[in-house]
């Protein structure tokens, strides 16, 4: 990503959790600045009246004053402070592109780059993948079988009888729907997860975020999906919080560690114990993110627009 000044087409912005960065950076959170003009005007003449002086030395003066907003600049401020503090990353500058024919020492190189620092800037081609979006098509597709279903039913014997054969193909439908609706409401209540993949040549490594809906900069998503679609075809860029790299190798769950059937209280929490066990590999469905892509929690999301000149 070029080092000069850019320009942000924002497209999702965690106003809350960048504000509360800058707030720590800055020692408190500036919401809005104010700027106050004055104009001053000679008035000539010379008549006096009561508690005023207006003279050939006299002035009049306006004043306006102008109150500006933070918002998105918020997040230059912040990307700027935590780049300065040397705690956040480019990964686009910072990775090597020598290594990049050598995979297995690629993703070392990048994991020992995102083990570092903690903040991360991305660059790359994406995807948006909204959850609820599926279960809206699935349950649309549904009602234009159901009505096809009824067209044909209305045409002669012959069409109710390939009308009753659609019956059981409708209805196997509505059950695959309502299975994939409840697989979504399990596994990945509001989930919207945005993939950005930086280098083409190490296409196993991904950055994934979870996108809230609240923090989409325009509020219509439909919007959003017919300019840039599903699969943007300019790169986008993902700015937040490394939570989670994946290693090669599983870890087993922190609570086996320390189980124990000593006494009564340590049996009953065992008990619990088993049950998250028992969802855990349902959880696994839901996952994501593999060795050697990422997690990210996005503080902003957006199109970079280079200046000219």
């Amino acid at each position: 990503m070029s080092q000069k000044p850019f320009l942000r087409d924002l497209i999702y912005f965690d106003f809350d959790k960048t504000a509360s960065i800058a707030s720590q950076l800055e020692g408190g959170l500036i919401r809005e600045i104010q700027n106050t003009h004055s104009q001053i005007r000679e008035i000539g003449g010379g008549i006096t009246v009561p508690f005023a002086n207006i003279g050939g030395n006299a002035n009049d003066s306006h004043s306006k004053m102008e109150t500006q907003s933070i918002h998105h600049d918020l997040l230059v401020r912040v990307e700027q402070a935590l780049f300065e503090a040397n705690v956040a990353v480019d990964l686009n500058q910072k990775f090597d592109d020598s290594v990049k024919t050598n995979k297995g020492k690629a993703i070392e190189e990048l994991h020992k780059i995102l083990s570092q620092k903690p903040y991360v800037r991305v660059e790359g081609s994406s995807e948006f993948q909204d959850y609820h979006r599926i279960k809206r098509l699935v349950g649309g597709i549904s009602q234009i079988e159901q009505l096809q279903s009824g067209i044909s039913n209305t045409h002669g014997n012959s069409k109710r009888r390939k009308g009753s054969n659609k019956s059981g193909n409708r209805t196997t439908l509505q059950t695959q729907e309502q299975m994939l609706k409840g697989v979504v409401d399990l596994l990945m209540p509001n989930r919207s997860h945005l993939f950005v993949q930086p280098f083409e040549s190490l296409h196993e490594f991904k950055v994934v975020s979870n996108l809230k809906s609240d923090c989409s900069v325009d509020k219509d998503s439909d919007n959003v999906l017919f300019h840039y679609g599903s699969q943007p075809d300019v790169k986008l860029t993902v700015f937040g919080l490394i939570t989670s790299v994946p290693n090669s190798n599983n870890n087993s769950n922190l609570s086996k560690k320390t189980r124990s059937s000593d006494d009564a209280t340590k049996r009953v929490s065992s008990v619990f114990d088993q049950l998250f066990d028992a969802i855990a590999p349902l959880e696994e469905y839901g996952q994501v993110a593999y060795y050697p892509s990422i997690i990210v929690y996005p503080l902003a999301v957006y199109r970079t627009i280079a200046k000219q000149g």
